[in-house]
């Protein structure tokens, strides 16, 4: 008996190759919505900062008083017409807080053409002679404007009467000790302000040029009251009880001394 051969033949088919018509109809496609997606997007960009919906027209301005108004909105008229997109806020608000009378600035932009901005004004706490002009300080220290610009920043001059018959800080160097003695000058009137209005409103200046002896002039007293280095409340009030004795017992006067606690000195000039 014989083995017969037997033989297998597995038959092979070679692979299809895929189609790249479809590859390459998808390519087209998603270029294609690219590049109008991308068309898009810059023609909404380009309509927004060119439509005129969006041109700036109103600025809100809340917390200044009229003359600050005024001069900011003068200031502002460069952006009157710009679009709302275009504008740089933070550029606003630099411009705003360089202001003299302008202390910090919030600014919001509200479509589609207002910007609203929030003043916080600086607070007049004193007056200081520099040279010959008297500057308007605010509670740091820090100089405002001239005294001349303080009616003028408020619609109703009066409401400035108050600051405006302030006692004037004389002495005051330049530099840090210079804020350091404002600083405390306008401690010194307050304290002085507390003890006696009425004593606080003859005070004409004080003078810090030796803060160790501060010195008062009055109005009405033609000669130094010397402090000390701080106020007495209490040689204040004692001085007040006997302000008219001294006015017709000594009318020449070459000062009065307010710093020894519980003391008052009087000295009379000499009369020849």
């Amino acid at each position: 008996m014989g083995l017969g051969r037997t033989s297998s033949h597995k038959k092979f088919k070679p692979a299809r190759r895929g189609s790249s018509l479809p590859l390459a109809g998808y390519v087209v496609f998603y270029c294609t919505l690219a590049a109008l997606v991308t068309y898009g997007i810059a023609w909404s960009y380009h309509t927004l900062r060119s439509h005129p919906v969006f041109a700036l027209d109103t600025f809100e301005i809340i917390g200044a008083s009229p003359r600050t108004d005024r001069e900011l909105r003068l200031q502002l008229e460069q952006y009157d017409g710009q679009n709302f997109f275009s504008v740089n806020l933070a550029e606003i608000r630099d411009m705003v807080t360089a202001h003299s009378w302008v202390d910090s600035v919030d600014v919001h932009g509200h479509l589609p053409r207002r910007i609203k901005l929030l003043v916080r004004e600086r607070i007049p706490a004193g007056l200081v002679r520099k040279g010959k002009q008297v500057i308007v300080v605010s509670p740091d220290g820090a100089a405002i404007a001239p005294i001349e610009e303080m009616a003028e920043a408020y619609a109703n001059p009066t409401e400035a009467d108050g600051l405006l018959d302030s006692p004037v800080l004389e002495g005051i160097p330049q530099g840090d000790n210079g804020l350091a003695l404002i600083h405390k000058g306008l401690q010194t009137l307050n304290v002085i302000r507390e003890t006696s209005l009425l004593f606080w409103g003859h005070i004409e200046t004080l003078d810090l040029s030796d803060e160790r002896n501060m010195i008062i002039h009055l109005r009405n007293v033609h000669a130094p009251l010397y402090l000390g280095d701080e106020v007495l409340p209490r040689n204040i009030r004692n001085y007040l009880t006997i302000a008219q004795y001294i006015e017709k017992e000594f009318p020449s006067l070459q000062y009065v001394e307010l710093g020894f606690p519980n003391h008052i000195v009087i000295m009379p000039k000499e009369v020849d």
